[in-house]
């Protein structure tokens, strides 16, 4: 008796659940940043769930790089999405200077291995630390962005 008036909406639901998988009204062909072709890519943490180029995907995403990002690929006459990560779209954390603000001798991570266990899941990450004259030692600028490190 509880369920009986889930059972005359259900149908919706399940329709709005299957649209939120799939393209939800918007063209692949058109990126919803700059308008340009190519918009592949989706956040599933930002409102809305637009399609974006890979540089609009990266360059909304300054200050949420810990993001959910999902490509789609076309399959037969569809559009699927998978998962996918801000690094492969060349996204890379900027340690030791204000979020945002460039380095200028930024020093890539020597491993190209660098995990961030975050709420929303575990994220393999591009890091830069700074490079500049009188930088801080690299774990103060991880710690400064506020990660812990599990090894020193």
């Amino acid at each position: 008796i509880v369920l009986q008036p889930w059972i005359n909406v259900r149908d919706i639901f399940l329709e709005e659940d299957l649209w939120h998988d799939g393209l939800m009204g918007f063209d692949p062909n058109v990126c919803s940043g700059c308008a340009g072709t190519s918009a592949f890519y989706r956040c599933k943490e930002c409102q809305g769930g637009e399609l974006l180029c890979q540089p609009c995907m990266v360059s909304t995403h300054k200050r949420n790089g810990l993001h959910q990002i999902e490509v789609g690929n076309t399959f037969f006459n569809g559009v699927f999405f998978e998962f996918s990560t801000l690094k492969s779209l060349g996204f890379r954390f900027q340690l030791g200077h204000k979020l945002g603000a460039v380095c200028p001798d930024p020093k890539p991570s020597t491993e190209d291995d660098f995990i961030v266990i975050h709420i929303n899941g575990i994220h393999e990450v591009s890091v830069d630390y700074c490079g500049c004259y009188e930088r801080e030692e690299r774990v103060i600028q991880v710690l400064k962005y506020g990660w812990f490190p599990a090894t020193p």
